[in-house]
């Protein structure tokens, strides 16, 4: 529903809202499940953060911060999105959307919900 009135305040002019600096409350009207949150974290994440990759693979990740599931992408709430915005993530290739990084947002705000 957010994304609908943003796209609506889109076509009326408005600026969309800025993505805040750190995780809020979870949105009343939230749907967004893991579906929606691994969609985003395979796009951009796990060819470093993957429980199955070591070493050298990992490009330096961390060795326990991992997105290939959802108990281990909901585990550093805070960390991750700290890291992911502003535009830090992925530090190999262009950061993740607006849109892909509202989604994380919002996932990461309501505890990572199934």
């Amino acid at each position: 529903m957010r994304r609908v009135a943003l796209v609506g305040a889109w076509l009326l002019g408005a600026c969309e809202p800025e993505l805040p600096a750190e995780l809020g409350d979870c949105p009343e009207d939230s749907t967004v499940g893991w579906a929606e949150a691994s969609a985003v974290f395979e796009a951009n994440c796990t060819r470093c953060h993957h429980s199955e990759l070591e070493g050298d693979d990992r490009n330096g990740a961390e060795e326990l911060v991992n997105f290939d599931t959802r108990e281990a992408a909901s585990q550093n709430d805070f960390l991750v999105w700290s890291m992911i915005w502003p535009e830090r993530m992925p530090p190999d290739a262009d950061p993740m959307s607006e849109d892909e990084a509202w989604i994380v947002w919002e996932w990461l705000s309501c505890g990572g919900p199934e």
